[in-house]
C-alpha cells in the first residue's frame, strides 16, 4: 500500500513532540536538518546557475554543506535496523517497505549528488583541494 493511501489521515494528524533523546525525536530532527542542507545546496546551484554568485565566494560553503551531508548514510542505518523492525513487530509492514524503498533511493541519490557537488567545485578550486570528511553532524 502506497503512503499517498493514508494522506488524508496523515494531514490530520497532530504533531508529534517526542521528549528528546527519544528514537523519533532523533530522527526528526535529523530530517530537518538533511532539508536544510539540501535547500541550501539547491540556493548555492541556483546562484551559479543564474550567475549571481561565483565559484570562489560558494566553495567554501559548498564544502562545508557538503563535508556535513557525507554521513547521512548513519540516519538511514539508524532508521532501518531500529525503527523498521519496532513497526513490523507491531504488525506495520506497508508503511516500512515503502519507507525502506524511499530511504534506499534517498541514500543512493543523496550520495550521487554529494559527489557530482564535489567533482564541480573540486574543479572551481584553485588548489583542487577537497574539504576533510566529517561524520555526521546535527
Amino acid at each position: 500500500m502506497h503512503v499517498g493511501a493514508f494522506r488524508d489521515a496523515l494531514d490530520r494528524k497532530q504533531e508529534l513532540a517526542p521528549a528528546p533523546g527519544h528514537p523519533v525525536h532523533t530522527y526528526m530532527a535529523d530530517n530537518k536538518v538533511i532539508a536544510g542542507l539540501a535547500t541550501q545546496l539547491a540556493e548555492m546551484a541556483r546562484k551559479l546557475a543564474s550567475g549571481d554568485g561565483g565559484k570562489a565566494e560558494l566553495l567554501p560553503t559548498a564544502r562545508a554543506v557538503l563535508d556535513r551531508y557525507e554521513g547521512i548514510d548513519n540516519h538511514y542505518k539508524r532508521k532501518e535496523n531500529q525503527l523498521f523492525p519496532m513497526l513490523e513487530r507491531h504488525g506495520i509492514t506497508g508503511p516500512s517497505q515503502v519507507m525502506r524503498a524511499f530511504t534506499t533511493t534517498s541514500a543512493r541519490n543523496g550520495r550521487r549528488r554529494a559527489r557530482r557537488w564535489r567533482a564541480t567545485m573540486s574543479r572551481a578550486s584553485p588548489s583542487g583541494r577537497r574539504g576533510s570528511r566529517a561524520t555526521w553532524s546535527r
